[in-house]
């Protein structure tokens, strides 16, 4: 009776060692998600420093297209003015013969400065004529150039519109970029949330066995006490 006695409570000891030994497993290690939380944090530190880049550009980009919109009222304008203005074709048709002389002097000074014994002779209304023409030549060909500035005023407006929406896109891009890599993060730290509970049932779990192990410890010493007597 005694040997069987001694036996149950010797088998129920080591049981309790052998599974305090072997059962308490390993701990929940955090680390490899605490790093993969940390090197997707650096990641998404870069991508709002590129947003933040982005952003100065398209500043830089909306600064000058107001002053390409100011340069192309100021065109506008211009070339607006230069087709209503008739001043200079009026007063040309009411050139007298020594200013119509003077007009081809002024503009053509080179070729005075050219010898030759031909002289051609025009009438007075058709050298006007000439002079009202070339006079409204001028004209056109500044509204022309003034015409070509606004153009090419307006596609680099475009231009620059249109680089603004690229960036737009990038930056829009870059936060698709960001929600998603603060996704990985919130399941990293759902993984190491969940696996810190696992380890506190698991600690909780050997503290009640500690106790039941003590419990069988302090009875299997009553029991040898007894036995031995």
């Amino acid at each position: 009776m005694k040997k069987t006695i001694i036996t149950v409570i010797v088998a129920a000891t080591a049981t309790f060692l052998v599974f305090n030994f072997f059962g308490s497993g390993k701990r929940f290690n955090t680390k490899a998600y605490e790093n993969k939380i940390d090197s997707l944090a650096s990641e998404i530190k870069g991508i709002e420093k590129q947003n933040d880049s982005l952003e100065s550009t398209i500043t830089v980009v909306e600064n000058q297209n107001l002053v390409l919109s100011n340069n192309a009222n100021f065109l506008t304008a211009k070339i607006q003015n230069l087709k209503a203005d008739n001043s200079k074709l009026e007063a040309a048709k009411a050139y007298h013969p020594h200013q119509v002389d003077s007009f081809f002097v002024d503009r053509y000074k080179e070729q005075y400065k050219t010898p030759t014994k031909d002289t051609i002779q025009l009438p007075i209304p058709v050298a006007k004529a000439a002079v009202v023409d070339l006079i409204d030549f001028d004209r056109t060909k500044t509204i022309v150039l003034n015409q070509d500035s606004l153009i090419t005023n307006l596609q680099t407006t475009v231009g620059n519109k249109d680089k603004i929406i690229v960036t737009l896109r990038t930056k829009e891009d870059n936060y698709q970029s960001i929600i998603s890599k603060q996704v990985q993060q919130q399941e990293n730290y759902k993984i190491i949330v969940d696996g810190l509970k696992t380890d506190l049932k698991k600690q909780d779990f050997k503290m009640k066995m500690n106790k039941v192990e003590k419990f069988v410890m302090g009875a299997a010493i009553i029991g040898l006490a007894v036995t031995h007597k």
